[in-house]
Formats: C-alpha cells, sequence, structure tokens
C-alpha cells in the first residue's frame, strides 16, 4: 500500500515539474525567450529585440519551401516548426546587407572583398549528397535582401548554398543573453578553419 502511494506520489510530482517547465518556456516564448540547440550558431537562450537589421545581428527567418530550402528539408537538415515548408525558423546571422557585394568563391565567400571565416562550400553533406554550389557567383545585394551565414563552424546551410534571403522572411530579430559551446559566452573560441582541418560533420 505504502508503494503504490509512493508511486502515485511521484507520478504526481513528475507530471507537475512537466507542466510547471512546459508552462515557464511557453510564459518565456511569449515574453520574448528563443533557446537555440543547432549548431549554426552558439547555443543557449537568445531574446527578442526591436533592434533594426544591421550587419551583424542575429535574425531567426522562415523561407519559402521551395529551391534548396525544399530539398534541405526533405533531407531533414531543419527540425519541425511552424514555418511554411514545416520546419522552424532558421536563425543565422547576417553577414551582408543591401548594397554589400558578396562573392562566392570555392575558398569561401567574400563580402565587399573581406573573406569571411567558416564561408568555404561544402561539396556534400554527411550523406555524400551533393549540396547546391554557388561558387563562381557574385550578388550586388538588393534594399531587401541579406546575406546570412554562420561565424562559429563550418558547417552551417546558410547563404553559400542558397543565396540572399528577403528582409520580408524575418520573424525575430534576437540578441544573445546565455550562450555557451564554440563562440559563446561559456565556451572557447571559435577557432578559424584556415588552422584547423575542416571534415564534413552534419548541416544545420
Amino acid at each position: 500500500m505504502n508503494l503504490r502511494r509512493g508511486l502515485r506520489v511521484s507520478g504526481g510530482c513528475a507530471i507537475f515539474a512537466l507542466v510547471l517547465t512546459w508552462s515557464v518556456l511557453g510564459v518565456g516564448y511569449l515574453t520574448g525567450m528563443r533557446l537555440n540547440f543547432t549548431g549554426s550558431l552558439p547555443k543557449g537562450l537568445y531574446w527578442t529585440t526591436d533592434a533594426p537589421v544591421g550587419r551583424g545581428s542575429y535574425v531567426m527567418f522562415c523561407s519559402p519551401p521551395e529551391n534548396a530550402f525544399a530539398e534541405a528539408a526533405a533531407r531533414r537538415y531543419f527540425s519541425p516548426g511552424h514555418c511554411p515548408g514545416g520546419y522552424r525558423p532558421l536563425l543565422k546571422r547576417v553577414a551582408g546587407v543591401s548594397g554589400d557585394r558578396v562573392a562566392v568563391a570555392q575558398d569561401g565567400v567574400r563580402v565587399n572583398r573581406r573573406l569571411l571565416p567558416w564561408s568555404r562550400p561544402l561539396d556534400a553533406d554527411l550523406g555524400q549528397r551533393p549540396l547546391p554550389h554557388l561558387a563562381g557567383k557574385d550578388f550586388l545585394l538588393g534594399p531587401d535582401q541579406l546575406w546570412v551565414m554562420s561565424d562559429t563552424q563550418p558547417y552551417s546551410f546558410d547563404s553559400r548554398y542558397f543565396g540572399p534571403i528577403e528582409r520580408g522572411w524575418i520573424r525575430a530579430i534576437v540578441r544573445p543573453v546565455l550562450t555557451w559551446g564554440p563562440g559563446g559566452m561559456f565556451g572557447p573560441p571559435a577557432i578559424d578553419p584556415a588552422v584547423a582541418p575542416l571534415r564534413i560533420f552534419s548541416i544545420r
């Protein structure tokens, strides 16, 4: 009898803890909290802001479910979510804005002739499936275009594969609050690929 009662109490406590956790996360989301567990940017807690979009901003966006994005979704590069293609908004850092010239080459992406770290395009993903190839293409970003990249690791699925995004796709602008891992507040600095051999892991 005591064992059964103890199990009921333990089960009730577990359910209460789960409900409380989801309630806290729900309230946090409604007030601006966003969590990132992908590898494109430092993992951790971000918060929405009404700051204008500029070079260096962190943006969350939903793209139309077509072209490179449709193929990426079919390959399950993205986690399920509420974007039109059925995946979560992508979180990237803005590397180029209106008026910037972007050149994609085999050794990386240059914005106004400056080579970006972690920007060398990969030929294939972990499953050895070919990736979209923009090497050799140049872009002059228009008034509503942004170039988005990862600046902490080379395996991100970003503008080097799908080109510029539209400002109208942006769902939120966020700022890091508590982050960890390479490039995060509590983690080692991101090591430039120029001094670390590239290896193909997953694309996120």
